[in-house]
């Protein structure tokens, strides 16, 4: 895992530092995330069947995009709610995410922040000091 690996029971708040430099680190924090929410999975059991792979699905999205445009460190943080999943990505680009119109023709790509903005129920881009936090929030 990252440099700042932080392992936590599924009640409490995990966080992982990801090399933003290095792609591979798109696949440590995916680990690091499933880890994560497979104890929280044996502790209290999701409502929904594919809660478990919405959430990696998003983390796999706002980490790739991470790497891709901001140079540096990235921040992933899981934390269990009383109604669901609060997930963070923090990156040093202090630019939001801009959804692109997606066109096959044009080959893949282009989808990630919508499929992010559709799977959530929440989605927040949180400008610091910096770069940006994107919070999101998924049900469980």
């Amino acid at each position: 895992m990252g440099d700042g690996d932080r392992r936590a029971s599924a009640d409490q708040v995990a966080a992982t530092v990801v090399n933003g430099l290095d792609p591979r680190g798109v696949t440590d924090a995916r680990l690091f995330a499933a880890d994560y929410l497979d104890t929280l999975a044996r502790r209290v059991p999701p409502d929904e069947p594919d809660s478990r792979d919405d959430a990696l699905l998003i983390v796999d999205e706002l980490v790739a995009n991470a790497v891709q445009y901001a140079p540096g460190p990235v921040t992933l943080t899981l934390r269990r709610t009383f109604d669901g999943l609060h997930l963070t990505v923090g990156d040093s680009n202090p630019e939001p995410p801009t959804p692109r119109p997606a066109d096959p023709r044009r080959g893949p790509g282009n989808i990630g922040w919508h499929l992010v903005r559709a799977l959530a129920r929440q989605v927040h881009v949180v400008p610091n000091a910096t770069g940006k936090e994107i919070h999101v929030f998924l049900p469980w």
